[in-house]
């Protein structure tokens, strides 16, 4: 594993490379260090291999402890078959295993921090189980949009990944579909976005818009999570007063957050047969943009109360940094999410990503590229995880099988469950 720097006012800031073929940004190849910046780089690697040692060490014994991870599967909560069909909560029964499959759309202002690598865990999990759609794509650019214009692209979501459903009850394609789909029809509307952004800076220095609109032909597409990113939902700067925005602005504020657009469920029956359902479509309904948005505290409570988990709601706002009275969180990390899926047993999620993908730190162009290329190479999802055709049986047999378990069907509750009435 090797490492890379950058200088700013005389401090040393190191980074893990995911490369290990390049030593060439070893900074200890560097004929302008001194000594006492060798040997503080030479420090640094050691305090974090002895760490990373102690890590590994602690992951053995737990391993040790508890069942493999096969015996652990991602839980789902009984609550979330509450008041299906009759006949869905019967096929429920009989089938080998069910996963649950939440899409969210984000729309605000994000920032990664390459510094920070995901921990093993959470990699694994954005990673194998997350496929991600993101406005920006390209590591360290902006992404284009107008906050009067997120209202309109969220109604779009919703219909689209609804659309998939004939009468409601089977899925067709699978969400897989619905983001390549989105990425065909929309990907030119944006391009011309981002050409038209860019004639109106070529003659300033906005160096991360002159970036954006370099890399625009590999913008809005397919991308993955490997660092960890804060989204931050403000227009203009943290902690903006309301009232201090134009009115047009403040009507749309509600539409920045972290929006849950479809939760359907992946049933797999004990004949190898697999087939979609959906649990919560939010698509045909009149509401404002508060509601199912994860960052409003009555917009979580209301869909938790909608998948029948009531329960949840202290732990589900201790995930995402709910503390007191106060009714909104301004910012939420990939780790705040990864806890909130875990604790709703969600398995899969299909994220739409229309936050920048800009920097916690300035990194070296060749670094970032080098980051946009694992990206990519971790992009491709198995077929059938998120929807699609099923492969044929020849086919199937060639790939690694899915850690699967058995439902306690004790445990399933068919008895329907209320829900409340939206606001109109």
């Amino acid at each position: 594993m090797y490492w890379w720097y950058q200088k700013t006012s005389g401090n040393i800031y190191c980074f893990i490379t995911m490369d290990p073929t390049n030593n060439s940004l070893d900074p200890l190849n560097d004929p302008s260090l001194t000594e006492k910046q060798k040997a503080r780089i030479i420090r640094i690697r050691a305090e974090r291999a002895a760490k990373k040692e102690a890590e590994r060490e602690a992951e053995k014994e737990a391993k040790m402890a508890l069942p493999t991870a096969s015996d652990l599967p991602i839980p789902v909560p009984k609550a979330l078959v509450t008041g299906l069909p009759k006949a869905l909560s019967e096929a429920l029964v009989t089938s080998l295993t069910k996963d649950i499959i939440m899409s969210v759309a984000i729309f605000g202002h994000g920032c990664e921090d390459y510094d920070k690598p995901l921990t093993s865990d959470l990699a694994d999990y954005y990673r194998n189980n997350v496929r991600v759609y993101s406005r920006a794509c390209v590591p360290g650019i902006i992404s284009i949009g107008n906050i009067l214009q997120n209202e309109d692209i969220i109604s779009d979501v919703r219909s689209r990944f609804s659309r998939e459903f004939i009468g409601g009850t089977e899925f067709i394609h699978g969400t897989d579909h619905v983001i390549n789909k989105y990425i065909t029809e929309t990907k030119p509307e944006y391009l011309d976005r981002v050409r038209g952004f860019h004639e109106g800076i070529r003659e300033k220095t906005d160096a991360k818009a002159a970036k954006a609109a370099d890399d625009r032909q590999r913008s809005s597409g397919l991308s993955t999570f490997i660092f960890e990113k804060e989204f931050g939902f403000y227009e203009d700067r943290p902690g903006e007063k309301l009232s201090s925005l134009p009115i047009p602005v403040q009507q749309k504020y509600p539409t920045l957050g972290v929006h849950v657009v479809n939760v359907s469920v992946k049933i797999t029956n004990d004949d190898g047969s697999v087939h979609y359902e959906p649990l919560f479509d939010p698509s045909n309904r009149r509401l404002d943009f508060t509601m199912f948005n994860l960052i409003y505290k009555d917009g979580l409570k209301q869909l938790l109360h909608e998948l029948g988990q009531k329960t949840l709601v202290k732990e589900a706002h201790k995930c995402l940094g709910f503390t007191g009275s106060k009714p909104r969180v301004s910012t939420l990390s990939l780790s705040q999410l990864y806890d909130f899926f875990r604790l709703l047993g969600v398995r899969y999620v299909n994220i739409m990503d229309y936050t920048c993908r800009t920097c916690a730190v300035n990194m070296n162009q060749s670094i970032l590229e080098n980051f946009y290329r694992i990206e990519q190479e971790h992009v491709g999802v198995k077929r059938g995880l998120f929807g699609g055709k099923k492969p044929t049986a020849k086919k199937r047999s060639s790939k690694k099988k899915l850690d699967t378990k058995k439902l306690d069907t004790k445990k399933l509750d068919t008895k329907k469950h209320g829900t409340k009435k939206l606001r109109k």
